[in-house]
């Protein structure tokens, strides 16, 4: 599965604009089975997934929110989704932030965010230079974009590729400042023409 796979099936879906987005766990239920409210199921094979709301598996008393494989060998990644108008962000730097705890994890799990311009992927960090796999105890991580003026909506969420389970908690989308540096290396694309004379380092 390469980045720009990954890129196109993301976010199969739109979701109408919410204005600010500010999530301090995954506290709106809609069954034990099902996403939270706002979020849900994507992917390359989301049927080989399922997702919901974890009050078991919990940090700091908060409920999480899970992503895990449904059979044995998925065909593809799983995952979860959450989407919001990039209006408020326009021309602003922004950090995804969440605490990540993985089991049992064969392949990879990612946080994920991407801003869009329509149906237009205009920058994406997928994590997968330095993707989380096996079972890790909740840590932090975080992803930082700038949001091109034109944009028009945020895509953020989680990604499980292969066997095992990934739990999302205290998850916040804000704006920081631009000395905090992006996370973004790769795979971006931009609004007008640059380097069209290959001058600049791929880097």
């Amino acid at each position: 599965m390469t980045f720009q796979d990954i890129a196109k099936t993301i976010s199969p879906k739109g979701l109408p604009a919410m204005g600010a987005l500010m999530i301090a766990g995954l506290s709106a239920i809609v069954s034990a089975q099902s996403p939270a409210l706002g979020w849900f199921k994507a992917g390359a094979a989301p049927g080989d997934y399922e997702t919901g709301v974890d009050t078991q598996v919990s940090m700091s008393g908060a409920p999480s929110g899970f992503l895990r494989n449904l059979v044995a060998r998925p065909s593809g990644y799983g995952s979860l989704v959450h989407e919001v108008s990039a209006a408020d962000y326009q021309g602003k730097r922004i950090r995804l932030s969440s605490f990540v705890k993985t089991q049992d994890v064969t392949d990879w799990a990612v946080l994920w965010m991407r801003i869009d311009a329509g149906r237009r992927v205009l920058t994406i960090d997928t994590m997968m230079n330095r993707a989380i796999r096996g079972t890790t105890d909740w840590t932090r991580y975080d992803i930082l974009l700038d949001v091109d003026q034109t944009a028009t909506r945020v895509g953020l969420g989680a990604m499980l590729s292969g066997s095992g389970e990934i739990w999302l908690s205290g998850v916040k989308l804000e704006i920081v400042t631009s000395d905090v540096p992006v996370t973004s290396t790769s795979g971006r694309t931009w609004g007008a023409p640059r380097n069209l004379g290959f001058e600049e380092d791929p880097k």
